[in-house]
């Protein structure tokens, strides 16, 4: 009896030289600390390399069945989409680099497409009008990231949430009819060729490492839910008011395609998440490569295209497209266990080398 009481009190009290060498506890924006014996952490491009070999092969494929059930004058309408598309995609992407994925991209296009058209509706100039809905939509994203920011909490729940109540809010703007507004000529080839142009250069940019470092702050070890610092908050805004206005300029762009703001918006957009995740960049965030969104794009459009050409029923082109979300989260699991086994056995090899040299000396 006595020895438990002795065993509950026996309590060892921190020396004096313990308590004032514990650093304190860390403020909101603080960075977080990195032990000085974690090893280091490689993307490997060659990954994705292989990877967006096999996409190109299968994007040339679907195009050239494309040319072949359709004229040429298909192929310039198709390039349009994919330019639309695109936009979304690169904005998405983007997010998802930043590991701040924006699922509002889909319904902030189409927000602002109905914004503008009502605009224009009621009187606008055609460019004030587009000035003001590309502002509303950079706001939105500013307005996310700094929830995502200041809150820390998970980009794609409080971007999920944006995207129902915007999705909510066009049939409001446009009192559930589809609105006409002319902005002028679509640009078919012009808005298909600045969207692999801003594809391209976005992810050889991504390659260098003080960007990842810089804007991928997000993607860490320890528990989700802990701060994670300024810098990885900062990426977070970035990822999301820049994908917001990708998304914003989109949405400006299908209305010109169209003529007409949709008296509806998808919540999530498929295609445009499908041709991210096939195309390579991680679901887990900063990992990615340099044609992967382009080649996606243009898979995910002719598939869709060629459905089309076969009049596929509606339920069953929403299936392909779920279905190719699907797909993508396994080439994230694939992107990410490869470069967990090359990154393992470049550790192995390390010690090994630095024990050569040690016994050389």
């Amino acid at each position: 009896m006595n020895e438990g009481r002795a065993e509950q009190t026996d309590v060892t009290l921190p020396s004096w030289k313990e308590v004032l060498s514990t650093p304190p506890p860390r403020r909101v924006f603080d960075e977080p600390a990195t032990p000085a014996d974690e090893p280091e952490v490689r993307d490997r491009i060659a990954v994705h390399v292989v990877w967006e070999i096999l996409l190109a092969i299968a994007a040339a494929g679907l195009v050239m069945a494309n040319l072949s059930q359709a004229s040429a004058q298909h192929l310039t309408g198709l390039l349009g989409s994919a330019g639309v598309v695109g936009l979304l995609a690169v904005g998405l992407s983007f997010s998802f680099r930043t590991v701040a994925p924006n699922l509002a991209v889909g319904a902030i296009a189409a927000a602002t497409g109905a914004f503008v058209a009502v605009l224009v509706r009621d009187g606008w100039s055609a460019t004030t009008a587009i000035a003001a809905g590309i502002g509303a939509a950079l706001a939105v994203g500013v307005l996310l990231g700094l929830l995502v920011m200041v809150l820390s909490v998970p980009a794609w729940a409080v971007t999920l949430g944006a995207a129902v109540v915007l999705a909510a809010a066009v049939p409001g703007l446009t009192q559930g009819t589809a609105v006409e507004a002319s902005l002028g000529t679509f640009p078919a080839i012009p808005a298909f060729v600045a969207f692999a142009a801003l594809s391209m250069i976005g992810g050889a940019v991504w390659l260098i490492p003080g960007v990842r470092r810089a804007l991928a702050g997000l993607r860490r070890e320890g528990d989700p839910a802990e701060r994670a610092g300024l810098r990885a908050g900062l990426g977070a805004l970035a990822g999301l008011a820049g994908s917001s206005l990708l998304a914003g300029a989109a949405g400006i762009l299908d209305l010109m395609r169209l003529n007409s703001a949709a008296a509806a918006a998808e919540i999530v957009p498929v295609t445009a998440l499908a041709a991210v995740l096939i195309g390579g960049v991680s679901v887990y965030g900063r990992r990615a490569g340099i044609f992967g969104t382009l080649l996606g794009v243009v898979i995910m459009v002719s598939a869709g295209s060629l459905l089309a050409m076969q009049n596929t029923p509606a339920w069953l082109v929403q299936a392909f497209g779920g279905g190719m979300v699907v797909a993508g989260l396994l080439v994230s699991r694939l992107v990410e266990g490869v470069n967990a086994t090359l990154n393992r056995r470049r550790g192995r090899r390390e010690p090994r080398h630095a024990a050569s040299d040690a016994g050389k000396a």
